[in-house]
């Protein structure tokens, strides 16, 4: 990731005894803006459009409800999806935040879309499921007091992406610390070790939590297997969902539910 800039203050010189206050007065003025500006800022009513689903969530027949969240330093703000795929918040004005997508299903919160802001879109903000791999790493940040300009988080998600095909098998948490110590590195994002699972009494297809994970397609006897790593994933669909967990040795253990219907 690009180096973190610090700016370096001009030197300033003056006669002995003459303006040699006004650099400390300048900077006292600077202070008291923002810190105004941080207690009464200037708000903004954004829309948020929220991407197209993905392809394998028409093919399980899924149709997940949506909360939309930002997060920005001393704030934060929640609003529920409308038809038509949008949402509108109330964001301080030129302040950066991370604006995140939930798509929730059986109580459970899938992978975000996301973006940050402000955009150059002038009271909209478009969101995309690369983005929300941005916008997570970009909540951490503001979580942990950093600011996140200071990091390229388009590279972060593109090397991810690049490197995992599924960036969320190593979600920015896993960085959480390296990220707010500034000292995460790029190459860490290695692709983790996989192992061989297998998934029985499958009544139909299920879509990845993750966007781009691959989903379950089972076979004439309801089985279905998938490479995964060492933790707990998840997929959803209409009839309900399935959950895996592998253990570092290897070892997955999955459950079934299907729904019993309105």
């Amino acid at each position: 990731m690009k180096p973190i800039f610090s700016s370096r203050p001009s030197r300033v010189t003056s006669a002995p005894g003459r303006l040699a206050a006004l650099p400390v007065l300048s900077t006292a003025l600077l202070f008291c803006t923002a810190a105004a500006c941080r207690l009464f800022p200037e708000w903004e009513d954004v829309t948020v459009r929220l991407p197209e689903p993905p392809a394998a969530w028409s093919g399980c027949g899924l149709s997940p409800d949506w909360e939309v969240r930002a997060f920005w330093f001393g704030g934060r703000s929640v609003s529920a999806a409308g038809s038509g795929g949008r949402a509108s918040l109330l964001l301080p004005r030129g302040e950066r935040a991370a604006v995140l997508a939930y798509p929730i299903r059986a109580g459970r919160e899938l992978r975000p879309a996301g973006a940050l802001y402000p955009s150059d879109g002038e009271g909209a903000l478009a969101l995309s499921w690369e983005g929300g791999y941005r916008a997570e790493a970009a909540r951490i940040l503001i979580r942990a007091g950093v600011d996140p300009g200071r990091f390229d988080l388009d590279r972060f998600a593109r090397e991810a992406l690049a490197r995992l095909g599924d960036p969320w098998l190593r979600p920015p948490a896993d960085f959480a610390e390296s990220l707010a110590a500034e000292t995460f590195r790029v190459t860490w994002l290695d692709p983790p070790k996989l192992f061989a699972a297998s998934v029985g009494g499958l009544p139909g297809s299920a879509a990845s939590e993750s966007p781009f994970g691959p989903g379950l397609v089972p076979d004439e006897e309801g089985q279905a297997a998938a490479s995964l790593p060492p933790g707990v994933h998840r997929w959803y669909a209409d009839w309900g969902r399935v959950s895996v967990e592998v253990d570092e040795g290897g070892a997955a253990v999955w459950v079934v539910k299907v729904d019993s219907g309105p």
